[in-house]
């Protein structure tokens, strides 16, 4: 695992929410998402019911965390997440 792999995961199938500020990946199996937990060490996976999960990442500190290591991989999402790090 390392940031430029999350970052690519995250490009294909994650989603940055401005009014919420917050990020989101979403997932049907969520192995790899729990992997990204554990190596983020935070965010909350979560099931939908329609059975996708979702890994989403909340609070400040780790949204700023995760923007440091992410944004220098990101290619997709990256005007976003710069949006969302001067919110």
């Amino acid at each position: 695992m390392s940031n430029a792999f999350v970052a690519g995961f995250f490009d294909g199938e994650g989603h940055v929410n401005l009014k919420c500020k917050r990020v989101s990946m979403s997932q049907k199996d969520p192995k790899v998402l729990y992997r990204i937990q554990k190596y983020l060490g935070y965010g909350s996976v979560l099931r939908s019911n329609r059975g996708s999960h979702t890994l989403y990442v909340y609070s400040r500190a780790n949204r700023e965390d995760f923007i440091r290591r992410v944004l220098p991989h990101s290619v997709v999402k990256r005007a976003q997440l710069k949006k969302l790090k001067g919110m």
